[in-house]
Formats: C-alpha cells, structure tokens, sequence
C-alpha cells in the first residue's frame, strides 16, 4: 500500500510542469468563456414581455394586494365636510374605490375612480361629508382579480370650514405641485449597432457631452449589457454630471460635480424598464443653452473582468449633432466622433404666479377665506428639484436621506423659492439637525432675497431643532429660505443639513 501511494507521488512530482500548464490552460478557457459570471443582462432578454422591471418603489396595491390603509391622517368626525387628496399611477386601466373607515370596520364610500394606465401620477382631490367617525383611509380595486400595480402618494386629509354644500360648491379647486417627470430634453435612440465595453477596463469613465434645452434633469435611460457574478459585491459606478468648459479634440469639464449618483450591480435590476432599458435618477438644475458631461466612472470597481457594463450607441458622430462621446482616463477627457444611446430625461412643475411650486406641495381653498399649504420634504433624490439654487458642494446623501452641504466648503448654501398660490399670513417651519455628530445649520428667510432674518433654533438633547413661525403681510405669496453651516456648532462630520423638514402654512383666499 505505502509503496503504490510513494509511485503516485513520484509521478506526480515528475509530472508537475505539465499538470501545472494543464490547469493554467483549462483556468483561461474557463475565463474566456465566462464560466465565473453569474449572468449577462441584455436588453433583448425584454423582447415580448420577456422580463419584469422590478422597479425603484414597490405598488401599494397588486393582484397579491388588492387593498390598502393610510393611517395617519386627523380625525375624520361626523358632520364636517373634508378635501382628501392624493396621487394616483396605475400600470395599466383599473378601478378602486376610496372610502374613509374606522377600526369598528364602519366605512363611507367617498368615491370610485377609474385609473388610466401611464408612468406619470395623478393627482386627486375628493371632497365629502362625513356622516360618522373615521379614522383611516381605505383604498381597494374594485375588480381584485386585474394585474394592475398601484401606487399612492402624497395623501392628504384637510377639514373644511364650511357648513353646507354650497359653500362646498364655492371653494377653489387645490393647487398641487405636480412634477412631471416624463419630459425628454435630449436623446439619441436611433443608432444602437456598436457595443462599448471600455468599461471592462480599470479607472475608465465613459460619457456623452449634450446641450441642455430645459431648466432641469431628472434622470438618464441608457441601453447596455451588463455582465456581473453571482457574488457581486456593493461597490458602486458613479454616474456624475459636469459643466463643460470647452470642448474640442479634448473635453474640458469643470471639476466641481453638480451632481452624483451611485449604483451598484447588485441591485441594477431595479432601474431596468419594460423595453431594457435602465433609467438611473439623477437630479440637478439646469441652465438652458449651456453644455454638460454626463459620465459613468469604474474606479470603485476591482475586479472589471466580471463585473462590468457594456453601453450600446453609434459610431457616427452626427447621429446626436449636439455632443459627443467621451472616454477618460487619469485626468484627460478625450472627444470620440461617435454618440452612445441615451435619453436625458427632464422636469416640468405646476407654476402659480409664473413660478414653479415646490414638489408635492399642496395649497387648499378651506372656505370662509382660508386656506392652507404644506410641503415636505421626501427624503429622495427628487428632493434636489425643489432647490431653487445651490454652491457646488451641496448634493442628496443618499445613505441619510437629506439634502446636505459640506462644512468647509467656501460659502455653502442652498435656497428654496416656496411658492404658497395664495398670499399667506403665516408659515410655520419644522426642521431638525440631520445627524447629531454633523455641523450645526443656520436657517434664514427673505421676502426678497436681499435682505435676510434668521429663524431661531433650540438644543434638544443635543439635537437643534426648528419650531419657527413666520407671519406674512397678507400680500406676499412667495418666500425665500436658505440654509447654511452655523460656524458656531461645529460637528465631527464634515457635512451639515437637515431631516424633517416641512412647512405649514394658514393662507387667505380673497
């Protein structure tokens, strides 16, 4: 037995440069042939329905959910007459019925409505009289069997102060800030035949130059293959937006990045649309004319062997005749006479006075003159449409879900233009210091943005907090807030912002 295993050992040693290159060649055409990659995602794969986009947001409502409860709304009592609002998308026509209930399980129907299919939300406003107490909102399809997905935002439940239905008749319609996010500022969707995979290389950034015809970006759809193992990890690309400074066989960006939006290829699905497509959110203000880099960089990826994407275009340069494809690497940014596949998507807002209102902001004829506005912030990306101005440090954060600013950049700020529809005779403004070990922030407000008064804070266990009022002059339907890194509250964080931020204003309704 011992002398067998000493001639399987001995031939194994004599043998040994030729096992070795038998392993080495067997390990190369396991590579060339993607034995470690998990899958390669294709927009083909979605060719007849042949994938689900998963989706950033989850419906509220599904064939597995055919219902659904908002809770946290003031009390509904008998007898008062109520506006409730909301937004409303559905993937496709349905029914539901909305009714107001209680936890003894009596309801009121308040209203069916019939959804029409589309990508963009609808906003409702439902008004009624309640003949008992409630407490909940209960929305459910009228059909349960349909495969409709639904989603609910921005619910609202206001009391009016009326008495009788002709006042009800009376009132003003709500002004909703609606936001549509289906504009399209550029594209070029009609040449796909060439696949770039510079991003299989290490520290490579790819991009596409474009001149911007609106006020706003909202969000990319590019075309690509992406290629990922089954452990993929979380490191993230980094989908960046720059100004250009010039542009000709080099591209010169400015190097302050309005705006940043990190992916990883572990949770890509999510932005992948119907038709294969991936559309990735990325919110910034625009100025119409001027020209700017839209990137994709790789430097946070290791391994680009497995783990890559593959952006489809065009290698005739005229197929978008208002910029270029670029490839970088170090710092040099080279123009390539060629264009990638790709649609910048934009912004368009509810105006009142010839001004935009603020995202899911809500102004509200209550009756009697009086009327009410609220606005809060979403903790989203979306958050950054709302801000009417900015320094260039100041982005979303995404791991905390606020707008935030860097203490040591050279005068940080961002500003809100808060337009109310109706002049208001006070607003009250509730805000709290983002993360305890983060700077403190000085917050003021401005008529006319010239002259500037600041809204007082207190410590609450070491947190500041916002509990502010401020009274109008009963003509003004428009006021300004900025914030700012308070010097005297220094953190252990670089940055500053603030969570729960939210306005409630009393309004008059001439």
């Amino acid at each position: 037995m011992n002398h067998s295993i000493i001639k399987i050992y001995s031939f194994l040693k004599e043998n040994i440069r030729y096992e070795l290159a038998l392993f080495v060649l067997a390990f190369v055409f396991l590579v060339n042939n993607d034995f470690f990659v998990d899958r390669t995602i294709r927009p083909e794969d979605c060719q007849n329905g042949g994938c689900v986009a998963e989706g950033e947001f989850k419906p509220n409502l599904s064939k597995s959910k055919p219902y659904y409860y908002i809770e946290n709304i003031p009390a509904i009592e008998r007898g008062n007459y109520y506006s409730l609002t909301l937004q409303l998308k559905s993937d496709r026509d349905t029914k539901i019925i909305v009714r107001v209930t209680s936890d003894s399980l009596t309801e009121q129907e308040v209203k069916t409505l019939d959804l029409r299919g589309g990508a963009d939300f609808v906003f409702q406003q439902l008004l009624f009289k309640a003949d008992k107490y409630y407490s909940k909102v209960f929305i459910e399809k009228e059909n349960y069997e349909d495969e409709s997905n639904i989603f609910v935002s921005s619910v609202n439940v206001s009391r009016l102060d009326i008495k009788n239905d002709k006042e009800l008749a009376a009132l003003s319609p709500a002004t909703f800030g609606a936001v549509n996010l289906g504009v399209i500022d550029q594209e070029q969707i009609a040449d796909e035949s060439v696949l770039y995979a510079n991003l299989q290389e290490p520290k490579t950034t790819l991009g596409q130059t474009f001149i911007a015809a609106g006020d706003y970006i909202s969000g990319v759809t590019l075309k690509m293959e992406v290629t990922k193992p089954a452990d993929v990890g979380s490191r993230q690309f980094n989908l960046q937006l720059r100004r250009v400074e010039s542009e000709g066989e080099m591209i010169k960006a400015e190097d302050s990045i309005i705006t940043n939006f990190g992916f990883s290829l572990s949770g890509i699905e999510r932005y992948r649309q119907l038709d294969g497509t991936f559309r990735f959110p990325i919110f910034a203000r625009l100025e119409k004319g001027e020209r700017y880099l839209l990137s994709i960089d790789n430097k946070k990826i290791e391994d680009n062997k497995y783990s890559y994407l593959a952006l489809r275009g065009s290698d005739n340069d005229s197929a978008y005749p208002n910029g270029s494809m670029t490839l970088q690497k170090v710092k040099t940014i080279y123009k390539l006479d060629r264009d990638l596949f790709f649609k910048i998507h934009g912004a368009s807002f509810t105006q009142s006075g010839g001004r935009n209102m603020l995202s899911a902001s809500l102004a509200e004829d209550l009756g009697n003159g009086h009327g009410s506005y609220v606005y809060k912030n979403k903790s989203e990306e979306a958050d950054m449409l709302d801000v009417y101005a900015k320094s260039a440090d100041v982005e979303f954060n995404g791991e905390d879900g606020v707008i935030a600013g860097r203490v040591d950049a050279d005068d940080s700020f961002w500003i809100y233009q808060i337009e109310t529809a109706y002049p208001f005779s006070r607003l009250a403004i509730g805000a709290e210091q983002a993360d305890k070990d983060w700077g403190g922030v000085t917050l003021e407000y401005s008529f006319d943005q010239k002259k500037w008064e600041v809204l007082q804070s207190i410590d609450d266990s070491g947190f500041q907090k916002f509990d502010a009022t401020i009274l109008g002059d009963g003509r003004s339907d428009v006021i300004f807030l900025r914030t700012s890194p308070d010097e005297s509250k220094k953190g252990k964080s670089r940055f500053y912002g603030l969570k729960n931020f939210e306005i409630k204003g009393e309004l008059i309704i001439k």
